[in-house]
């Protein structure tokens, strides 16, 4: 599920749009949903975005700050406008990545995926003990996995800071 999310996050999934416009098997239909009420992807899309959101903003900031600071210039002045380029960009993406905007994508991506019986089984998994628990302990992982992305992301600041020198450049203008 969380390599289906980051496949979905990060990628166009134009075979998923595709697969969208054509209708599931009822029977696999039902299944694709009670895979998802037990498995709350909904709940871990928000939870994605909302730590791509910090980490980017963290980064960004830093940035931000550094290349003000090379202009001696202040950087606090500008965190009005900061601030609210980083609120419509992520309020672009919450919008675009919406639960009721992904759900059709995903369950053609489970339609693709999986035949009838492994979703029957997968389900069956989710309503045992061990797959309640990878259920809970999912969060947790996801965090970890993001805090590993966050620090194989800090090698990236350089090419942060030339991003942000256009920006720079560009308020300036």
């Amino acid at each position: 599920i969380i390599c289906i999310l980051s496949l979905a996050a990060l990628s166009g999934l134009a075979s998923a749009q595709e697969a969208a416009a054509k209708a599931i098997d009822r029977e696999k239909a039902a299944l694709i949903e009670e895979m998802m009420s037990l498995t709350h992807p909904d709940k871990m899309l928000a939870q994605f975005l909302q730590q791509y959101k910090i980490a980017f903003s963290k980064g960004f900031e830093e940035s931000f700050r550094n290349q003000m600071s090379k202009r001696n210039q202040d950087p606090t002045k500008y965190q009005p406008k900061l601030h609210r380029f980083e609120d419509q960009m992520f309020d672009l993406m919450a919008d675009r990545m919406s639960w009721e905007k992904m759900k059709p994508k995903f369950a053609a991506i489970y339609d693709e995926t999986f035949s009838k019986q492994e979703l029957a089984d997968i389900v069956a998994f989710y309503k045992t003990s061990s797959g309640q628990s990878l259920l809970q302990k999912m969060p947790t992982l996801m965090t970890k996995g993001s805090q590993i992305g966050q620090a194989q992301m800090g090698g990236a600041i350089a090419e942060i800071q030339k991003l942000t020198e256009g920006f720079i450049a560009d308020l300036e203008e």
